[in-house]
């Protein structure tokens, strides 16, 4: 498609392809026109052809879209990701993070590990192991999943039974939903952090470690 436009535009400088009015009509060109055209065809002529050819052909050309490719390729590594941790697939979670990965978790203490925070390694082959002693029946829906630069927005819903301790409690047999957003900032094709902010409070209400009423 461009080498044909940069084809047709070279004729088209040169008058090929465009006939003037007199031309049709089978007139006469004026002797002003006439000198015009010689002049257009001169030895500084060519330069200006060849740039406005190349111009023409960059315009036509179809857009380049390494940057969405990226963003896609980053969005179904975190999807990667979550089907991993949902299956329990020990194998497949070390190839998702790049050495020295950072793990930060809002709303939890730092320091000594209390009770809520026992069983949230940051070892996620750790972490998935836990999760499926503590919860059952276990599904995940993403709800959200924006893609910006080196980042990627999850909004993820886990819902399961809960049947072992988890977060401190111990079973209750309730049917959970756990609310969390996590943002991953990932590196050539490898995610470096986590950021992760899980409903705390609803989680808690829910397994009935807090009471509001």
């Amino acid at each position: 498609m461009t080498s044909k436009l940069f084809q047709v535009a070279i004729k088209a400088i040169h008058g090929f392809d465009c006939p003037s009015a007199g031309q049709k009509r089978g007139f006469a060109r004026p002797p002003g026109r006439l000198r015009a055209r010689r002049a257009i065809h001169g030895p500084h002529f060519a330069p200006l052809l060849c740039l406005t050819a190349l111009c023409l052909a960059l315009l036509a050309a179809p857009p380049a879209a390494p940057a969405q490719d990226a963003l896609q390729a980053n969005k179904d590594l975190v999807r990667g990701f979550f089907r991993a941790m949902i299956t329990n697939d020990q194998q497949a979670l070390p190839r998702f993070f790049a050495q020295g990965y950072q793990v930060v978790e809002i709303g939890l203490p730092d320091g000594p590990a209390p009770p809520l925070k026992s069983h949230i390694s940051p070892d996620f082959r750790v972490r998935a192991v836990h999760l499926h002693q503590a919860l059952t029946n276990l599904s995940l829906s993403i709800t959200s999943l924006v893609a910006e630069g080196g980042q990627v927005m999850a909004q993820v819903t886990l819902t399961g039974t809960h049947r072992g301790e988890f977060l401190g409690v111990v079973a209750t047999g309730r049917r959970l939903s756990l609310h969390a957003m996590v943002i991953f900032e990932i590196e050539n094709g490898r995610i470096t952090k986590t950021t992760e902010l899980l409903d705390m409070l609803g989680t808690m209400r829910q397994l009935g470690y807090i009471k509001l009423d």
